[in-house]
């Protein structure tokens, strides 16, 4: 049975525990795993610097396609996530024009139940 640090806070999670500091549910370690992925920032893993996706490099420096940065995001989820296979995955990106920089929206929802959105503006 894995054991994962219990990592949501009381900022951005309706469903903060103040008393939980770990957790046994695979697809909570899953989200866990997810969360880690999109929020780190470049080069900042020990043992996994390429880990990162780095969602600003992609929306305001590299111009790829909505298709590409599904793939990449895919295929990082598959590479550093231990639960990727476990769980039914899908990733969405809407890349939209904002007022004074472009707008990336990566909507990835877990199993049809638990939807994570990341924004980067």
């Amino acid at each position: 049975m894995a054991v994962d640090l219990y990592i949501k806070n009381p900022i951005d999670d309706s469903d903060y525990d103040m008393n939980t500091f770990d957790i046994s549910d695979e697809l909570l370690i899953y989200v866990n795993e997810l969360r880690t992925i999109f929020t780190s920032q470049p080069d900042s893993v020990m043992g996994a610097s390429d880990m990162s996706l780095n969602l600003d490099y992609y929306v305001f420096e590299s111009g790829v396609s909505e298709d590409y940065l599904k793939s990449d995001i895919s295929q990082k989820l598959s590479e550093y996530s231990m639960y990727y296979s476990m769980f039914n995955t899908s990733v969405g990106v809407n890349f939209l024009r904002g007022t004074k920089n472009d707008i990336c929206i990566v909507d990835v929802i877990v199993e049809d139940t638990i939807k994570l959105q990341f924004l980067v503006k």
